[in-house]
Order: structure tokens, then sequence, then C-alpha cells
């Protein structure tokens, strides 16, 4: 079965699943580069290529390409929760939280490394990094799909009261 087949079996009879649904459906595909080299592509309007691999009502899955030294603006998803795991390279997963005067203070970073995931909660506000030389590849489930992403403007970098102190290696739950 491919790639595709395999995703849509996991995932299309999913109605409004939470976050460790789409982990473990997620976890029950492990895919290598290889099979996910086909749906992986380059950046178009976004800083990382974006591909989706299947959607209906309920779920999307997205594989996202970040090239070397490449970040996502901060953004939240809309309300959609998601779950995101590493397929090939180092993935800086950073979460962020509103300060009073409404700019994004950084809350934690993680590490990601392939076969691990990490997560956002519904209109959590987040970024994405590849800060090698390598690409990063991951393959991504939103529910509900994606509709609207919110992205926060910022004049510069974003508050950060313990510098990268919390930076830390992530671990699987």
């Amino acid at each position: 079965m491919d790639v595709r087949r395999k995703i849509e079996a996991a995932f299309q009879d999913m109605v409004q699943p939470a976050k460790e649904a789409l982990w473990n459906a997620l976890q029950s595909l492990p895919f290598t580069i290889t099979e996910i080299a086909p749906y992986v592509t380059e950046p178009e309007t976004l800083p990382y290529g974006r591909n989706t691999v299947f959607r209906n009502e309920h779920v999307e899955v997205v594989v996202i390409h970040l090239p070397p030294f490449t970040q996502s603006p901060i953004h939240d998803h809309g309300g959609s929760a998601a779950c995101e795991r590493v397929v090939e390279g180092k993935l800086t997963h950073a979460t962020y939280t509103l300060s009073s005067g409404s700019r994004p203070v950084l809350k934690k970073i993680e590490l990601v490394h392939p076969g691990q995931h990490c997560s956002v909660d519904p209109q959590e506000l987040h970024s994405i990094a590849n800060h090698t030389d390598k690409r990063v590849v991951t393959i991504n489930v939103y529910a509900p799909p994606l509709s609207l992403s919110n992205v926060c403007q910022t004049d510069g970098e974003a508050e950060d009261p313990a510098a990268r102190s919390r930076t830390r290696e992530h671990s699987n739950r």
C-alpha cells in the first residue's frame, strides 16, 4: 500500500479526534524518508514546503519541508490542534505566550529528533525552525483541518525572559 493510502486508512474514520488519537495514528505509520520523499516539496510562498497528502472534514495530513536555516513566523493554527512527527533532521519547536502588551514571550524550546513528535494546542502560538545545514522533513496532522492561521507580527525578536536557557532535548511521552 502506498503512503497516501496508508495515511487515508489511518485517518479517514476520525471524527473530532483528540491530540492523543492524532499521535497514535501517526505513530502507527513509521514512514521512512524514502517513502515520504515524493511528497516533499520546495518552499513557494512560505519559508517551508507544504504538501497536503490527505484532507477530509475532520483531519488534514501535511508533509512539511524546512530547508536549512529556515524558520516559520510565530503563528497559531486558528483553533486546530496539531501533532508533528519528525521524519528527517532536527526540528526546533518553540512555544509562546502573549505578554500584556500582546508581544510573544518565549515559553519553551524543544529539539525534536526523527521518530519523535511535538504537539500544538488549539490557539497556542508556536514556531518551527531548522537551525542546521541539513533539511528537516515532518508529517503534520491538524484537527480540524487548517482554515485559518494567525501570524504574530513582531518588530524583531520575541521577548525571552530566560533567554535560551529553556532549550532542552525532546523526549517522547
